[in-house]
């Protein structure tokens, strides 16, 4: 079982043999506030006192789930996060979802050099990507910060956007 769950989901396996050998033409980072439901629940197991006092220390208003939505050079659109394994699916725009949010939710990266899919996804696999969740170590923030490094499309700006810890 241990295996099956740190190796790369069969449906995220279709969806790259299908699409990786795609040129990726622009990449954007969507991130959205988690439901309250899990602000408690994460309250509950770091206790109430250490939740807050960590969200006053790092300023946060919020927490946030992170995904990428990727554009192919056939049009073709992804999304792909991290929840409790990695996902991917085909999708039908390149909106992050609510289209009344503002752009402090999304950041776009032009590609300008030639990245398959398949390129990204094995640059961060070849680096040590884990399939596997864990909230401290192997989330959604490690693994979009995990695909676009190891592909040279990571700065400080991107970093600033991704990372809440």
């Amino acid at each position: 079982m241990d295996n099956l769950l740190n190796s790369k989901p069969k449906r995220f396996k279709n969806i790259q043999d299908l699409h990786g050998h795609k040129d990726i033409i622009r990449i954007k980072i969507c991130r959205y506030p988690i439901m309250s439901v899990f602000k408690k629940a994460i309250r509950t197991i770091k206790g109430v006192n250490e939740f807050d006092k960590y969200m006053r220390e790092k300023n946060y208003d919020d927490l946030f789930h992170l995904y990428m939505v990727i554009e192919l050079d056939d049009n073709t659109i992804l999304r792909t996060d991290k929840n409790n394994r990695v996902e991917l699916k085909v999708i039908d725009n390149f909106d992050c979802g609510d289209r009344n949010r503002t752009e402090e939710y999304t950041q776009t990266i032009n590609i300008t050099n030639d990245l398959t899919f398949n390129q990204l996804i094995d640059n961060a696999v070849n680096n040590g990507l884990v399939w596997r969740y864990s909230a401290n170590q192997y989330n959604c923030q490690n693994y979009i910060m995990m695909l676009l490094k190891h592909s040279n499309l990571y700065n400080d700006e991107i970093n600033d956007f991704i990372m809440q810890d």
